[in-house]
């Protein structure tokens, strides 16, 4: 039973589509009333009497698309079917450039690939001219788009231009399996459509490597692109390296902004052309691109990209990891400016810290983007062994072990001078504990306290002999011996006391308060037993001097004039053994003098 709502909607569809509902039909099928119903047009009806005259004819036009040395491409229009198409025809009536237009109709006529002008018809007209009917192609060329390629203040990689190169090295692959060069790539020859089309022009010079269409002999192609072997001038000498060559020194101009051969005269360009030294590019071009350009412009063909899917892919890989291949480039070029700062010391040790951290982190993190980038993995290497070096130089042996751990296979010249370092660091690290265990001023305070207590207590003992000779009895008992050598004991113990924090703190000042402590309790036996045994006192004293020359005599690392203090003593003592009645003045002159002279030369060397 039919709803209102589904009448309604039936009758409310345009009456056109009456004679479709009455067809059976499904709703994939498709319907076309010319062939979906009968017509007076029957199976024996001429195509001729449907289209009328069914023989294409183009007619010239006055517009001249291009103009080369040999022919010439007109604008033309085909009657059947209509459309606009492109005519190329010798410039004049020549039966060389005859056969040369022929040759490279034939040779592109073989050739059906999307970025590849199609050949429509190659026919003689009535003036017998040959003239070659192909595909129009309005656009411009990469060459005439150099400079939007070129416009900005800082480079930019051109990928859409990279990607018209890519298109091409298809063509030239689908080219090269059907055993045909080009020999003549070039910006100019690479046009962009108005549709963005990509075509590869100018096949005039096109050359089948096996039966020898197009392989006339003599040098031919663009000067400033030519290959070396191009030069001999031999087509045997060339095969599909030589287009690979020729779209390397393209890719060249694309992103340099100039031919690769950039002399002004021919002569001067064709040796260059001749050498193909490799090029020592600027900071600007990316590093990947220039060893893809040089290898692909190797003089040797065998060190060329020995097909052009091999070049193609080199450019695909670069574009793919574009964005960790700028990271690598932004750090090497920052790793050269790096080293020459360190040459030129322009960096402190915190700038030099930084610089290298900012460094490795812009290479690590465009390893982590490219899993197989080899130059940010070798640039890393690099970076690491420099600063391994720089920190041997420096003697900050930790670091440079630290960072030694990192480096990946490193060379075995750098295992053996981290070797070599480590050696030499342990020697320094020994010598600089001994260092600091006779440095002077980690015990100068201790050593200060001890020599001025001494000092003072010289000059105090010399005073109350002096008084007590003249006071009380210049006679020296032992008994009086005994008293002021426990008073010079007892002051050496409290010096030794009271500067302990310091005097204790390395080898020196410890040397110092042991010899001190020493001495002076052997100068205080040296009484005792003196007096228990009624010794002349002339011979306690001169003993006592002979105890204070070897102190002084063993104090070498802490008193700088130690063996003069000694030399003097030992005078004293000498001359007291000759001289018993001097034996009292020496003492005293030689306490008091040993001390002075120790407590001065302490001064002067702090």
């Amino acid at each position: 039973m039919t709803t209102p709502l589904e009448t309604k909607a039936e009758t409310s569809l345009p009456e056109t589509c009456t004679l479709l509902l009455s067809l059976d039909l499904t709703v994939h099928e498709t319907f076309n009333p010319h062939t979906n119903m009968a017509t007076d047009i029957t199976e024996n009806t001429s195509l001729q009497g449907i289209l009328g005259p069914t023989e294409t004819s183009t007619i010239e036009t006055e517009v001249v698309l291009g103009k080369g040395g040999m022919g010439i491409v007109l604008c033309g229009q085909q009657t059947m079917p209509s459309r606009e198409v492109a005519i190329k025809k010798v410039l004049k009536a020549s039966g060389s450039y005859k056969r040369m237009l022929l040759q490279e109709a034939q040779i592109t006529g073989q050739l059906e690939h999307p970025n590849i002008v199609p050949i429509h018809q190659i026919i003689q007209n009535d003036d017998d001219e040959l003239l070659v009917i192909m595909k129009k192609v309005e656009g411009k060329t990469l060459l005439e788009l150099l400079p939007t390629f070129q416009a900005a203040e800082t480079f930019e990689l051109p990928t859409t231009a990279l990607q018209y190169l890519l298109q091409i090295c298809h063509a030239l692959e689908y080219a090269h399996s059907q055993e045909i060069v080009h020999r003549d790539i070039k910006l100019e020859n690479i046009m962009i459509g108005d549709f963005n089309e990509v075509l590869l022009m100018d096949w005039g010079l096109g050359m089948h490597l096996l039966n020898q269409i197009g392989a006339n002999p003599g040098v031919v192609g663009t000067p400033c692109y030519l290959a070396p072997e191009m030069l001999s001038g031999k087509p045997e000498d060339i095969d599909v390296r030589t287009d690979v060559y020729l779209m390397g020194a393209t890719l060249h101009h694309l992103l340099v902004g100039e031919a690769r051969h950039n002399k002004t005269k021919v002569r001067e360009t064709l040796e260059q052309a001749q050498r193909s030294e490799p090029i020592d590019y600027p900071n600007h071009v990316p590093s990947i691109f220039a060893e893809i350009m040089n290898k692909a412009c190797a003089r040797s063909k065998s060190k060329r990209y020995q097909s052009m899917m091999e070049l193609r892919e080199a450019i695909e890989e670069a574009l793919e990891h574009w964005e960790a291949i700028k990271l690598t480039e932004q750090a090497r070029q920052n790793f050269d400016q790096f080293t020459i700062d360190i040459a030129e010391f322009k960096l402190d040790v915190a700038q030099v810290s930084r610089n290298f951290l900012r460094i490795r982190t812009q290479l690590e993190s465009a390893i982590d983007i490219w899993q197989d980038n080899q130059i940010a993995k070798e640039t890393l290497k690099h970076l690491l062994m420099f600063m391994v070096d720089y920190y041997i130089d420096r003697l900050e042996i930790s670091l440079a072990v630290s960072l030694f751990s990192d480096v990946k296979n490193p060379p075995d010249d750098l295992i053996s001078r981290i070797k070599k370092a480590e050696r030499e660091y342990q020697r320094l690290t020994e010598a600089h504990e001994r260092a600091q265990e006779y440095d002077p001023l980690q015990s100068k305070s201790g050593r200060k306290t001890l020599i001025v207590s001494l000092a003072a207590v010289s000059v105090l003992l010399v005073s109350f002999a002096g008084a007590y000779s003249y006071f009380v009895s210049p006679e020296v008992t032992t008994l009086r011996l005994v008293y002021t050598g426990s008073l010079v004991s007892v002051t050496c113990i409290l010096g030794v006391f009271l500067g302990r924090k310091t005097l204790l703190s390395n080898k020196l000042g410890t040397q110092m308060a042991r010899i001190f402590t020493v001495s002076s309790l052997l100068a205080t036996l040296n009484h005792w037993v003196g007096h228990m045994n009624n010794e002349s006192p002339a011979g306690i004293m001169t003993v006592d001097m002979f105890i204070m020359a070897g102190a002084y005599a063993l104090m070498r690392d802490s008193v700088r004039s130690a063996y003069l203090i000694a030399l003097m003593d030992i005078c004293f003592g000498v001359a007291s053994i000759f001289y018993p009645q001097t034996a009292h003045p020496l003492l005293l002159a030689t306490v008091l003098f040993s001390t002075m002279w120790a407590l001065l030369d302490w001064y002067k060397e702090e």
